[in-house]
């Protein structure tokens, strides 16, 4: 296990999770004790959904607003609108410089784990999808 590893389960919150079978947590101010500022460190959970709901579980009181972020092409925003089926969302969206892709955030009242997981189960059919 590596230095980075091991000092995961002593951080009191990481700022960044990001999901595409692989999580990734960036270590931002407030790490630099750990010599860990700046650094990423990619955890594949691909095998072990467990794994990845116990972290969430860690980081979240349920329920709990959770930040889902996409890149799709951008005839396909309305699909990753469709994942989320609640009024209670907030949606931002960022075309790319040539318009052909979409960066879309949503915040959204999330109940469980569970939750967070199917939707990144069902973003997963949406082709050429990119989940961070």
């Amino acid at each position: 296990m590596s230095d980075a590893e091991s000092s995961l389960s002593r951080l009191p919150k990481l700022k960044k999770t990001e999901f595409t079978g692989v999580i990734e947590y960036f270590f931002d101010k407030g790490n630099e004790d750990r010599g860990l500022y700046g650094q990423t460190l990619s955890m594949d959970y691909r095998g072990d959904i467990d794994k990845f709901k116990e972290l969430l579980d860690q980081e979240h009181n349920w329920p709990s607003k959770y930040t889902f972020k996409f890149i799709v092409k951008s005839d396909q925003e309305d699909q990753v609108e469709a994942l989320f089926k609640k009024s209670n969302v907030n949606i931002r969206k960022k075309p790319s410089s040539g318009r052909k892709y979409t960066s879309i955030t949503i915040q959204a009242v999330m109940a469980s784990s569970d939750d967070v997981v199917a939707i990144y189960n069902n973003a997963a059919s949406i082709e050429g999808i990119i989940s961070l």
